[in-house]
């Protein structure tokens, strides 16, 4: 049996759509991720307890005391390990505020899909949402 050309043209449409809903905002988050951490090292020093993020030609050095809260912002299917719906929902990125006002951004383009880093955890704030967009630079001073 042959099938039907208007069938074919709207399971091809529907496909397209889909793929469309799942990839264009995918790629703008990646897009936006990539720019905010590119080329950017954050290390930390285990003998002395210190962190090291350098962003362009811009460095700053900084201890868990010198933290003043780390927001963590994540998809509810990643803080609750549950299945994922969207391509985008193992993206995630925190933002580390300093007691002097300097705030440090990274993405999970440099950390992975955990966030795990020595932090005291009465510091980091949970934001949970749908999509999460690292807004700013990631060194701001």
């Amino acid at each position: 049996m042959q099938q039907n050309t208007y069938e074919k043209y709207d399971l091809n449409t529907y496909f397209l759509i889909m793929f469309s809903l799942q990839f264009i905002p995918l790629l703008v988050l990646h897009i936006n991720y990539y720019a905010t951490n590119r080329g950017d090292i954050l290390k930390y020093d285990d003998d002395q307890k210190i962190f090291h993020f350098s962003h362009k030609k811009q460095q700053v050095s900084f201890s868990s005391e010198q933290i003043d809260k780390v927001f963590v912002y994540k998809s509810f299917s990643m803080q609750y390990q549950n299945v994922s719906y969207v391509t985008w929902d193992w993206y995630s990125h925190a933002v580390i505020v300093l007691q002097n006002g300097q705030k440090v951004t990274i993405t999970s383009l440099m950390y992975g899909r955990d966030f795990k880093m020595p932090l005291p955890e009465n510091k980091i704030v949970l934001k949970l949402s749908f999509v999460r967009w690292a807004i700013g630079p990631s060194l701001k001073l």
